[in-house]
């Protein structure tokens, strides 16, 4: 498998060198019940941030087989490469603002589906748009986050009014 490099994202992660390696994991396991009812919107993972610890990948591991399913919207890798995502990804839109943008910029994207098994895992970038299709039955599942560390102190200050 080819390793790739996930950074942080948020306030000064562009100032700091990050290591490459997430070995560790976020402390804090969250169980999460949806309901049949239940659907999940387009949306990012929220990072977790500690002094010096940011996380930049997401675990989740399905607790109970579900018919609905995680899809990620997956963004052509060369336009992300050439730049060409700046003016409509990761600058203040909303998921659904963004969405739209794709489709108004005419960028090529595609849908991956992930049907939920009991017992499968998955971990992908925060920084991937998802949702959740409605589900029959209640969905169980546990999240938490794999986390780095700068190779050096971060470059931050604060504000004071």
């Amino acid at each position: 498998m080819k390793e790739f490099e996930c950074p942080p994202y948020g306030f000064f992660s562009r100032t700091t060198k990050w290591t490459n390696d997430t070995k560790r994991i976020n402390p804090c396991l969250r169980i999460s019940k949806y309901n049949s009812l239940g659907k999940r919107s387009w949306h990012r993972d929220a990072q977790y941030t500690a002094v010096d610890l940011r996380s930049n990948y997401t675990l989740l591991i399905y607790l109970n087989k579900c018919s609905s399913q995680t899809i990620f919207k997956s963004v052509n890798q060369e336009q992300i490469q050439q730049g060409k995502l700046e003016k409509v990804l990761f600058n203040g839109k909303t998921a659904e603002e963004e969405l739209q943008a794709l489709e108004d910029y005419k960028i090529q994207s595609q849908n991956i589906c992930v049907t939920p098994q009991k017992g499968m895992a998955i971990i992908f970038d925060q920084r991937l748009l998802h949702c959740a299709t409605p589900c029959q039955t209640d969905k169980w599942i546990l999240r938490t986050d794999l986390v780095c560390s700068p190779t050096s102190p971060m470059n931050t200050f604060c504000f004071v009014w």
